[in-house]
């Protein structure tokens, strides 16, 4: 469900990014819907995994990062899955 998220946050990004690149700053906006009786249960994070898969990532994707992420700071990211 992450990847698939994520992902079209990236492609929306990418394919409008004539309505969005040229805003500067920020607002509130209003919020909609029922207010939360309860706390959604934790969410537990493997931070190993985490960090294994990014590294396994950098590995495997790296020639994809570097076509949608800036030169320099793809070497930062590169340099972090190191």
């Amino acid at each position: 469900m992450f990847r698939q998220v994520v992902g079209t946050l990236l492609i929306m990004a990418r394919d409008n990014a004539d309505r969005w690149l040229a805003i500067t700053g920020s607002h509130d906006v209003p919020a909609y819907g029922f207010e939360r009786v309860v706390e959604p249960v934790p969410l537990e994070v493997d931070t190993l995994r985490l960090l294994a898969q990014f590294h396994s990532g950098s590995l495997t994707l790296a020639e994809t990062w570097q076509g949608f992420v800036a030169p320099a700071d793809c070497q930062h990211v590169l340099a972090l899955a190191a």
